[in-house]
Order: structure tokens, then C-alpha cells, then sequence
């Protein structure tokens, strides 16, 4: 059975990398975004947002004010056909000025809708427990028979969560589709669950979709920043528990009969207290070789001495013994 240390490592190491690719997506995109903005910009003179139609609101079946914009040709009284009118649903946190070209482009040769979806751009702000995608094909709905009133064909063009608002709509009314909906446009949307990982770096999907249930589960929990702490301790822990290891081995070196003082470095031969050698001690802070010099449980006095020409448990002159029990 996987302890729960091992599956928060594991956890915290999958959300260290989804961190890593995400600051790598956020890098190249500033780098990328940053080269087109030294460009020219060839829609500097477009009249974003000022070209309007006719306005209407459409009220929904829960009394909310939908914002409508209708432009086109208008259909003279003797016309033989009735033109197709298009839809357009724009997607999350957006409006319907973001059809800016298709307006501009397609304005003269097709009747066009455009309205913003419930609690964006200009209608109404929506109490959140009746935002829903099956709201959104309800408003939907209710924008189609209004716009389009009769048996005047209908194409809709969904971006996003524009599209989940026309897939909605198509399964609360499959009896429209093929006879007042003639046509539809899907544009980076879904039918499903959205993959939250296909803006990671390819390599990084695999790993990620396989601990994504459970970091999310953690996270429902509210215990995401719990896990992610818990890797990073246990990754701290394996390595103080490597440099006991490996400072318990240089104590038992040190111990060891004929072994001499390890100081880290090279002696420094320039004479020191009583003619003695001086040692130097080089390393980087926290070495557990010298931790283990500076120990005086660990100093090998008596054998020390022995390699400077002295007697086991003899003390030289300014040697007060300290750390060595049999040497008091």
C-alpha cells in the first residue's frame, strides 16, 4: 500500500512541474507577445467596438435582460426568400464586440445577431446559482425565437463557451436542429470534460493527467498547500537523514585505530600553539566531515598525539585533554 509520505511527494513533485511548465508557458508567451508589440500594428486605425446595430433585449426565462444587436440587410416585403440569420455566442469573460470582423465582413450579405451572454458585457448580472450551460441554451433559445422569428433559417457560430451554449441548446431542442437550424460553427470548444493540461509542455501532459485526480481531490479538501508542504518536507528529510548518514561514517572513521584528525583540507604546515601544525579547515558550511571534526566526542586524541610522536594519553604542552575522557 502507497504510504501517504511517498503519495505527497509524488504529489508535490507533479505540482513543482506543473508550476515549472507553467512559468515556462508564461515566459515564452511574454517573450512572444513582446516581439509582435514591437511590430506595427496593422489594426491601429480599426473602429473597435463603434460599429453597433440595432438594439434590442431579449428577456430570459428568468426575467433576466439579455443585450441584443441585430445588423444586416433587412428583408423587403416582396422578397421571394427569407435570408439566413447567424448567431453569434462569444465566449467566457468576453462580449459580442469581439465578432468585430465578421460584423465588419459580413454585414452586407447576411442578417446578423450578436448578444452577450447572461452576467457579461451589457446584459443583466445573473444570480450565480442560475448560471449553468443549460441556462445558457435556455437564453439561447429564447435570443432565436425573438431574432428569428417564423421559419426563417438559423445558422449559430458558438466560441467556447459559446459552443457549449449551442450544444445546449441542440439537446434541450433536437427538434430545431435540421429544420430551423440549418448550419452550425464550432470554434474552440468542447463537448465534455476539458482537459486542464493542454496548455502544459507535451512531456509534462502524461505525468499530470495521472496525478491530477488526486491533487484535485486534495484541493477540494482545501488541503493542496497541506500536500505540497508535506513533499517538499519529505524531500528535506531525505536529505538531512543522507547527511546523518554520512556524518555518522566520518565519526566512525575518526574512531577508527591509526586514524588520524580530518580537517577538511589540507594542514596548514606553519607552526601553531606548542609547534604543533596548525590545521585548516575548508569545506562548505554544514559538511558533516567537518561536523564531525569540530565534535569533541569524535577527536581521536589519544591516537593524534600518537602520529605527532607522543605517548597514548600523554598531553602536550597547552593540551588540557578536552575530549578526551582518558586523557582527565
Amino acid at each position: 500500500m502507497v504510504s501517504w509520505r511517498r503519495l505527497s511527494g509524488v504529489t508535490g513533485i507533479a505540482a513543482a512541474a506543473i508550476a515549472a511548465g507553467a512559468g515556462a508557458v508564461v515566459v515564452a508567451e511574454k517573450i512572444a507577445v513582446g516581439r509582435i508589440r514591437l511590430r506595427p500594428d496593422p489594426a491601429a486605425d480599426e473602429p473597435f467596438g463603434e460599429i453597433r446595430g440595432e438594439v434590442m433585449t431579449v428577456t430570459a426565462d428568468d426575467g433576466l435582460p439579455l443585450h441584443v444587436e441585430v445588423s444586416g440587410p433587412t428583408t423587403p416585403a416582396n422578397a421571394t426568400s427569407t435570408p439566413v440569420t447567424i448567431i453569434f455566442c462569444h465566449g467566457y469573460t468576453l462580449n459580442s464586440d469581439v465578432w468585430y470582423y465578421q460584423r465588419a465582413g459580413l454585414e452586407r450579405s447576411a442578417r446578423l445577431v450578436f448578444w452577450d451572454q447572461r452576467s457579461h458585457g451589457r446584459s443583466g448580472r445573473s444570480d450565480p446559482e442560475l448560471v449553468s450551460i443549460d441556462q445558457l441554451g435556455a437564453d439561447l433559445h429564447e435570443v432565436l425565437v425573438a431574432t428569428a422569428p417564423g421559419d426563417m433559417p438559423v445558422v449559430l457560430v458558438g466560441h467556447s463557451m459559446g459552443g457549449m451554449t449551442v450544444m445546449a441548446l441542440a439537446d434541450q431542442h433536437p427538434e430545431l436542429i435540421g429544420s430551423k437550424v440549418i448550419g452550425a460553427v464550432l470554434i474552440s470548444t468542447a463537448a465534455g470534460t476539458v482537459d486542464p493540461v493542454t496548455w502544459l509542455p507535451a512531456l509534462l501532459r502524461p505525468a499530470v493527467r495521472v496525478a491530477m485526480p488526486s491533487m484535485m481531490t486534495g484541493a477540494s479538501r482545501g488541503r493542496m498547500a497541506e500536500m505540497v508542504e508535506r513533499g517538499h518536507q519529505g524531500h528535506t528529510d531525505r536529505r538531512h537523514r543522507r547527511l546523518l548518514r554520512r556524518a555518522g561514517r566520518a565519526r566512525e572513521a575518526a574512531r577508527a585505530p591509526g586514524a588520524r584528525q580530518h580537517s577538511g583540507g589540507r594542514a596548514d604546515r606553519r607552526p601553531g600553539p606548542a609547534g604543533r601544525p596548525r590545521p585548516v579547515r575548508s569545506g562548505r558550511v554544514g559538511d558533516p566531515r567537518l561536523e564531525a571534526d569540530q565534535d569533541p566526542r569524535c577527536r581521536p586524541c589519544g591516537h593524534t598525539r600518537t602520529a605527532r610522536g607522543g605517548q597514548r594519553g600523554d598531553r602536550g604542552p597547552g593540551d588540557t585533554g578536552a575530549g578526551n575522557p582518558r586523557g582527565q
